[in-house]
């Protein structure tokens, strides 16, 4: 009895000895609210019901979520270019207006029935503001597939995004430093990241275009420009890690979040939950 007594006690310092907790700090962001992975998420990516799992179920700090313009200028919480690809309704989105598209239903994981409704970014905003104040919010601009310039684009953006309470906690991520660069000019204030690899390319296009940081792969890094992003002040967010064993191969000392797509792996390894 006394043997096995202290082989817990060794098992639980060994296990509390293992934690860093620095990484305390890494924001954890639910990629499309639970994630993209098919095995794990119960909720079709960027749905209402994926979001509020991501932040009520496993107490995620934020989530990331896409958005798409359609062709006036509206905006869906929506990631794919065509409608059939995830939902019953058919069609481009940036050739359709929101009275074309209609109520279209996120096609459940695993099967043909049809659930959570395709929401306008509108709908998030009353939800955010309900719910969510406290959470983070980062929006993944999909494409500029409509008849406006990118300035243009920006300033519809930032109309909306004046509609958030917490507009310190909502942050604009893309490909397109130009369109990010319209959108900080409209308001300085915008946190806005640039997806990019870590490397000279894209931390040169970070400080060009005055932005605040990098959405960055987990496999391509590169530790001296990661340090001079935050020597910088500029913020590092990491994504595209499944895998469980692989979090504990990476280094997070200048990381200030990873965008995740099964959030149990995530909060075993970041959070020792």
């Amino acid at each position: 009895m006394r043997i096995q007594v202290y082989l817990l006690a060794f098992l639980f310092i060994a296990g509390c000895k293992d934690y860093d907790p620095q990484l305390n700090k890494v924001l954890i962001y639910g990629h499309g609210g639970l994630g993209f992975d098919g095995a794990n998420a119960q909720h079709a990516p960027n749905s209402v019901s994926s979001i509020k799992d991501a932040l009520d179920a496993y107490g995620l700090d934020g989530v990331e979520l896409d958005i798409r313009f359609t062709r006036e200028g509206e905006m869906l919480v929506y990631h794919d270019e065509f409608l059939e690809t995830s939902t019953q309704c058919r069609g481009k989105v940036s050739s359709l207006s929101l009275e074309d598209i209609g109520e279209c239903y996120f096609r459940k994981q695993f099967n043909n029935k049809y659930k959570d409704q395709v929401i306008t970014i509108d709908s998030l905003i009353t939800l955010v503001n309900s719910e969510y104040q406290d959470s983070y919010i980062s929006l993944d601009i999909q494409g500029f597939e409509i008849p406006f310039v990118l300035d243009t684009i920006a300033g519809i953006l930032n109309k909306k995004l004046e509609g958030f309470n917490s507009r310190e906690r909502i942050s604009v991520e893309c490909r397109d430093g130009n369109f990010l660069f319209f959108l900080k000019r409209r308001n300085v204030k915008q946190m806005c990241y640039l997806i990019s690899d870590i490397d000279t390319v894209g931390v040169r296009d970070v400080n060009g275009f005055g932005l605040d940081g990098i959405v960055g792969s987990f496999e391509v890094r590169n530790d001296t420009l990661e340090q001079d992003l935050r020597d910088s002040s500029k913020s590092i967010i990491l994504y595209g890690q499944k895998l469980p064993n692989d979090y504990t191969r990476y280094n997070y000392a200048n990381i200030d979040g990873v965008q995740v797509d099964n959030p149990i792996l995530a909060l075993k390894y970041l959070r020792n939950q």
